[in-house]
């Protein structure tokens, strides 16, 4: 017998980790999928705090559907604006996260994919 696919998924996207830790000994990971230099969609997990997790959220928001290069120039005043302004205790959240960010770009520029084939 032989068996057909009722779906088949092509998959012409890389998807790269970035991982980091804080003083606080929080984590964070982003995962996103990069086709043509493009941040087509980028998610996170934490153990961190409140801060922590509307630091990497508001990242997700600035950089998805954005280019690498736009992602690289993101700031940590940047993304403190956007979530209003930050006590100046929590800004190590921000810079974790762009961290991170960075640590993912640099794996996705360094790395050698290859061709994709359909």
């Amino acid at each position: 017998m032989r068996l057909k696919p009722l779906t088949l998924i092509l998959l012409n996207y890389f998807i790269i980790q970035g991982i980091g830790v804080n003083l606080h000994n929080e984590s964070l990971e982003f995962f996103a999928q990069i086709k043509n230099n493009m941040i087509q969609n980028i998610n996170f997990l934490t153990d961190g705090c409140g801060v922590t997790i509307a630091t990497a959220s508001q990242i997700t928001l600035l950089t998805q559907g954005k280019t690498i290069d736009y992602a690289k120039k993101i700031t940590i005043e940047q993304v403190n604006r956007s979530l209003g302004g930050l006590p100046e205790g929590h800004k190590d959240s921000i810079e974790l996260g762009l961290d991170v960010l960075k640590e993912l770009i640099n794996k996705y520029q360094n790395a050698n994919f290859g061709e994709i084939t359909k």
